[in-house]
């Protein structure tokens, strides 16, 4: 078996945005498998404050070959929390 895999870590908002963002990688074939691990408290510049708040991290399980689409529908959902 010559496929490469390659497991992707995200953050984003706890419960449903994190469960519809997982269920879409999987139904559009990004992902084999997403695992979300709630609880995590993240810490990060925004807006030019320091913000903290509540997070889910996703552990996302895919293939080489598509960790480039897989890339851009993340960059493209955190810029536009409403696809979460």
């Amino acid at each position: 078996m010559d496929t490469k895999y390659c497991l992707v870590l995200s953050t984003c908002p706890m419960g449903e945005p994190a469960e519809s963002l997982a269920r879409f990688l999987v139904e559009e074939h990004l992902a084999a498998c997403v695992n979300i691990l709630p609880g995590l408290t993240s810490v990060y510049p925004w807006e030019g404050k320091i913000e903290t708040g509540s997070e889910a991290l996703l552990f996302i399980k895919t293939e080489r070959g598509l960790y480039q689409k897989l890339e851009t529908e993340l960059r493209e959902r955190h810029r536009f929390p409403s696809l979460l």
